[in-house]
């Protein structure tokens, strides 16, 4: 006799809501087999909870899959049809979608509210398809036509209720306007986007939705009310229920449709604000290179950019740009040739070893540089000896030798290598370290990392990254990196030095004498690395009193 899966639906969202991908893949292969096999059977709340998490955390892959098992096991309902939608959209399934929403509108025309949601999914589609397509051509410019027919047919259903699909209606003629596109429709997107915030401005602040102030906010930039718009996105992204899903949908128009990353400071703004609030939601897919990340000044709208960002509190923009600035500080550890060997990043001795001087350092990994015999023994690629390397930096150009191997600990210790260079670092500040030498786990949910993922590009790492556990000297989280992360720095949220990055797998031994593996990369806690530096490390001060013909101890 078929069971119902309310604990693994718990579980499912559970894992979801806590960041946890491998989990939630693994549960949903339980579920997947449980209900092919008929040994489950799934209420309409538990299919509710499980797709809504999917869709909330942007794993649309597991949504696509838990969906199609559901319809196939006999579940007809509208609202798992419009998840399976969703997930096909947003994984760029535009045909597949099309082919599932069509007769979803006509099997919910006696339901005004699913019936409005379909019309919107086809409409998304369709302004996809348009957005997403390169060129001319009576094809594409049917795309956005007929996504101003499908919004238009549920906006004007109810123009009082329905007002993202209105303010739908308004992004996608203003586009047509600017690409010269014919509609089928007449349509004023400004004296829409006038009437809708209207609407949203009549209502009492405690019966406006979370998504109400974007919708508004939209409305704004119809408008080109450009300091408006923010205050509104400032609401949006503070408001209850909002999460990775909303944030990257409105980052998507605003960039895709509007196109506002062309545009001046105040567009910029929005995205920027849009972006900080995405980066602190697990599961928020944001990729920022540092090329596109020069630091700007945005005192016009400043006071409006503070926002309570998640659970993790107050945080203004001024943060991110923060982060955004420390791209000068770190480095791409190259060997002659430019092959790319690791990352780096700019340290004040000071601040690693009481008593010592001002002067400027690298901090890297020793299986990244290294002199010292016992950290180069049994690598299978040997690190670069110190003559070998070359420190550039990205944003500031400047290119650097190594002075000096100042200390190393091997790779199987603390795999640290803090060197100087062959003249003074310009151009660059220093990377501030966690003041608090506390438990990790206890005060800090996730990291942030730069640094030359495969050689490639100074990137930002923002996405997914959750503390995992800690066990002093490790610190394990989550992160996407690639080889070539080596020697990154590991940021907490205020963008203090936690840790170096040092290693990744898919297998990682667990923490804290758990038994198993899982899935995490691991960093060397700064506090660790401290703490060896003031034993084994002779300062800058002390270095000089070594006699002349003898070279300091590394």
């Amino acid at each position: 006799m078929p069971i119902e899966v309310g604990r693994i639906a718990d579980d499912l969202t559970q894992a979801v809501d806590s960041y946890d991908r491998a989990e939630a893949e693994r549960i949903c292969a339980q579920l997947l087999r449980g209900v092919r096999e008929g040994r489950l059977v799934v209420s309409a709340r538990d299919a509710g909870r499980m797709l809504g998490a999917l869709r909330r955390k942007r794993y649309f892959p597991l949504l696509e899959q838990v969906a199609d098992a559901l319809i196939r096991a006999g579940d007809a309902s509208p609202q798992v049809w419009r998840q399976y939608a969703q997930a096909l959209i947003d994984e760029d399934k535009i045909t597949a979608a099309l082919g599932v929403l069509a007769p979803l509108v006509e099997a919910t025309r006696g339901e005004p509210d699913e019936n409005a949601e379909a019309h919107g999914l086809v409409g998304r589609a369709h302004k996809q398809d348009y957005v997403r397509t390169s060129g001319g051509g009576a094809r594409r410019a049917g795309a956005l036509a007929q996504a101003v027919v499908e919004y238009v047919a549920a906006f004007d259903r109810d123009r009082a209720r329905n007002l993202w699909h209105g303010i739908n209606v308004a992004a996608c003629a203003a586009r047509a306007r600017e690409d010269r596109v014919a509609l089928p429709v007449a349509v004023d997107p400004r004296a829409i986007a006038q009437e809708i915030l209207g609407r949203i401005e009549g209502r009492a602040a405690s019966e406006r939705q979370g998504w109400d102030n974007a919708t508004a906010a939209e409305a704004c930039v119809a408008l080109q009310r450009w300091e408006e718009a923010v205050r509104w996105l400032a609401l949006y992204v503070a408001a209850p229920g909002i999460d990775a899903f909303e944030l990257a949908s409105s980052l998507r128009q605003l960039r895709e449709v509007w196109r506002l990353d062309a545009g001046g400071l105040a567009e910029r703004s929005l995205l920027a604000l849009l972006q900080a609030a995405l980066a602190r939601k697990e599961g928020g897919e944001v990729v920022l290179a540092a090329g596109e990340l020069e630091p700007r000044h945005l005192d016009p709208v400043r006071d409006a950019l503070e926002a309570q960002l998640g659970p993790d509190g107050v945080v203004p923009l001024t943060l991110l740009q923060k982060g955004i600035g420390l791209c000068r500080s770190v480095v791409h550890v190259t060997a002659v040739g430019e092959r790319s060997f690791g990352t780096g990043f700019v340290v004040r001795a000071g601040d690693l070893r009481d008593g010592a001087s001002d002067e400027l350092l690298v901090l890297t990994n020793a299986h990244v540089i290294a002199d010292d015999e016992a950290a180069r023994a049994g690598a299978a690629i040997p690190p670069l000896r110190s003559e070998e390397a070359r420190l550039g930096f990205e944003v500031t150009g400047q290119s650097y030798r190594v002075g000096k191997v100042l200390w190393t600990s091997p790779p199987g210790v603390l795999d640290a290598c803090l060197v100087s260079t062959d003249r003074p670092i310009r151009d660059s500040a220093p990377c501030a370290l966690e003041p608090h030498a506390e438990d990790v786990r206890a005060v800090h949910r996730r990291v942030y990392l730069i640094g030359h993922p495969a050689g490639g590009r100074l990137s930002f790492s923002l996405n997914d990254n959750a503390v995992l556990d800690f066990e002093d000297p490790r610190l394990h989280y989550r992160a996407p990196t690639e080889k070539g992360s080596s020697g990154s720095p590991v940021f907490s949220l205020d963008w203090n030095v936690l840790g170096l990055h040092h290693a990744g797998s898919a297998q990682m031994p667990r923490l804290n004498g758990q038994a198993g593996t899982y899935p995490a990369n691991e960093g060397i806690w700064i506090h660790a690395i401290r703490r060896a530096l003031a034993s084994e490390w002779k300062a800058p001060a002390e270095r000089a009193r070594v006699r002349p013909g003898r070279r300091a101890r590394r």
